[in-house]
C-alpha cells in the first residue's frame, strides 16, 4: 500500500475491527485496503443533506418561510418526509446550531507511553470523521446532534454508542477550548416517525472514550495482531465472505483477492471535508451549494 503522511482511523473501520478482524484486515486502509471490484458506493440517506440546510447556522435566524423552500429543494424526492420532520422539530429545537456537517481530525494518544500514537515508520495516527451538527443551548452548553436513520434504538444501546461519544472526544481534541456536554440522538425512521433522546455525558466519559480508542488503535497497528474471523449474522452481507471461506478451509485466497478485489480508491474530496473549503458560519452567510442546488 502506498505510503501516507498520516494514517487515518475512522468510526467505520473501528466498528469493522471489533466485528471481525479478518474482514477488517482485508478492507482497512491501515492493512490491505481492498474492496470488491464491483463495489457500489453507499449513498447517504436522502434527508441528511436537507437537514444540513435546515440547521445551517448562517440561516438559523432567518424567517423559516424563506429557509423551508431551500430545505425541501435539497431533499429532492424526500421532500414530503423532510417537511414532516421540519414541522415536528420546530417544537423541540430549543438550541442554536453552531456547525453542520463538520470534520474532526484528532491525534490519538499513545496508550503505552508519552505523546501521540505513531506507526512503526513514524507516521502520525489520527482519528477522523464527520459529525452531523454541533448546537448550543440557552445555558451555553454544547451538544452534538447525531442523526440516526432507521428503526428506533433501545435507550440502553444509545448509551453505548461509542462512535457518537468518540466524535465528541475528537471534537474536543481538535479544538481544545470546546466542551461537549452530551449527545442529542435524532432518530428518524423510514416510515416517518421521529424521536430525540438526550444523553448527558458523565464526568470522565470523554477521557475514558479517548483511552479506549487509543488502546484499540494501537492494536490495529500491531503487526503481530492475530487476524481471526468472528462468524455471525453479519457474514452473509460481508464482501469478503468468499476469500474468508477459502481461508477457513486452509486454502490460499490470494488469487481470488487479486481477481475479484482492488485497492480502495482515495476518499472523494467534498466541500466541507478535510482539505475542502470551509463553509461560512456567520449570521447571514449564504449557504453552500448542495447537490440539488442549481444556483
Amino acid at each position: 500500500m502506498a505510503a501516507m503522511a498520516v494514517v487515518a482511523i475512522t468510526a467505520t473501520e473501528r466498528a469493522a475491527f471489533k466485528r471481525c478482524r479478518r474482514a477488517w484486515s482485508l478492507s482497512a486502509r491501515v492493512r490491505r485496503g481492498l474492496e470488491p471490484r464491483a463495489a457500489v458506493r453507499t449513498a447517504e440517506h436522502p434527508a441528511r443533506e436537507a437537514l444540513a440546510v435546515h440547521y445551517f447556522p448562517g440561516m438559523w435566524s432567518w424567517d423559516r418561510a424563506i429557509v423551508r423552500p431551500l430545505v425541501l429543494k435539497a431533499a429532492g424526492a424526500a421532500s414530503p418526509y423532510v417537511e414532516k420532520y421540519v414541522d415536528w422539530a420546530s417544537g423541540i429545537d430549543e438550541f442554536e446550531p453552531l456547525r453542520v456537517e463538520f470534520d474532526y481530525d484528532a491525534a490519538i494518544p499513545n496508550p503505552r507511553g508519552d505523546g501521540d500514537l505513531a506507526t512503526p515508520d513514524g507516521r502520525a495516527v489520527r482519528y477522523q470523521g464527520r459529525a452531523h451538527a454541533l448546537v448550543v443551548e440557552e445555558n451555553r452548553t454544547q451538544w452534538l446532534l447525531v442523526h440516526r436513520f432507521g428503526p428506533w434504538t433501545d435507550g440502553a444501546v444509545l448509551r453505548l454508542d461509542e462512535a457518537a461519544v468518540a466524535s465528541a472526544w475528537a471534537w474536543e481534541q481538535t479544538f481544545l477550548d470546546a466542551r461537549i456536554s452530551g449527545i442529542l440522538f435524532n432518530e428518524l425512521t423510514l416510515e416517518g416517525r421521529f424521536r430525540r433522546t438526550r444523553l448527558r455525558l458523565a464526568p470522565g466519559a470523554l477521557a475514558h472514550a479517548g483511552r479506549q480508542l487509543a488502546q484499540e488503535a494501537a492494536e490495529m497497528l500491531d503487526p503481530s495482531l492475530a487476524l481471526y474471523p468472528t462468524p455471525g449474522p453479519h457474514c452473509p452481507a460481508c464482501p469478503f465472505l468468499a476469500p474468508c471461506a477459502l481461508m477457513q478451509d486452509g486454502q490460499d485466497a490470494e488469487d481470488l483477492l487479486a481477481r475479484d478485489y482492488r485497492p480502495r480508491p482515495p476518499e472523494p474530496l467534498e466541500e466541507g471535508r478535510l482539505g475542502g473549503a470551509t463553509w461560512g458560519m456567520g449570521r447571514g452567510a449564504v449557504p453552500p451549494r448542495f447537490a440539488n442546488d442549481d444556483r
